[in-house]
């Protein structure tokens, strides 16, 4: 099975992961380093983090990291599915700080070449100056997640008329990297973020902005890192217009 989507751009609710999963994930990304590298790692992190697509993270320069006026900072990414380069995207402090380090541990690696064109996550292979990407996470991701212990979440059944909630076994097939951004929009969309909101968050055009999961105020009032995956999430979503217009 591929790691891809079947509509890459379907961001309706049923793509994204339960409340349930994401912190078994973000308990065990050593697990996953182990098994691959650091690169692999940090990969996962911040498709999680910040809801970008994997070749949007695998491809980061090494400089994607700046600061706001008001001193937050934010990722640059270069969004080549729809042909618009030097994205900006607010991100959590602790997400920053995964960047700044892995910033450290490439320069360390590569002090000859020339900082513009190093990547964030160089491949290890044929990469003398790390100026090529890692190509891609999806078999070592996928190793990690079905080595993982069963993840349960509460599925609600009716049996004989009555309605039953049980922990069942989560698919694991159904985590795979792009679910990442699946999740992080329907975060977003719980913790409240007005639809052009979410639109400006996710980067795309024509994104279809998910409900919120219910409609209660409680769940329409948590915060956007409520899950709290593995470096919480970008800043609250009314600041997410931060994103440069099309």
């Amino acid at each position: 099975m591929q790691d891809v989507p079947d509509d890459p751009e379907d961001t309706k609710a049923g793509k994204d992961l339960p409340d349930e999963v994401m912190p078994q994930l973000c308990d065990n990304p050593h697990l996953l380093e182990q098994a691959s590298s650091r690169e692999v790692r940090v990969a996962t992190e911040l498709l999680i983090d910040t809801g970008r697509r994997p070749d949007e993270i695998c491809e980061l320069w090494l400089d994607c990291l700046a600061i706001d006026p008001d001193g937050s900072p934010v990722l640059l990414y270069d969004n080549h599915k729809a042909y618009r380069l030097g994205r900006r995207l607010p991100i959590a402090k602790a997400t920053a700080a995964v960047i700044a380090e892995q910033q450290e541990r490439v320069r360390c690696r590569f002090p000859n070449t020339q900082t513009a064109e190093l990547k964030l996550l160089p491949s290890p292979v044929s990469n003398p100056r790390g100026t090529k990407p890692i190509a891609g996470i999806q078999g070592q991701h996928r190793t990690w997640v079905n080595n993982l212990p069963d993840m349960l979440v509460a599925v609600t059944v009716q049996t004989d008329g009555q309605v039953q909630t049980r922990l069942l076994p989560f698919d694991k097939a159904k985590i795979f990297p792009y679910a990442y951004r699946h999740t992080y929009a329907q975060r977003h969309a719980d913790a409240g973020a007005a639809p052009d909101v979410l639109q400006a968050l996710m980067d795309h055009r024509h994104c279809r902005p998910p409900s919120p999961t219910t409609g209660s105020a409680s769940n329409a009032a948590r915060p956007s890192t409520a899950s709290r995956p593995c470096n919480s999430t970008a800043r609250q979503p009314g600041l997410a217009q931060g994103t440069e217009p099309s």
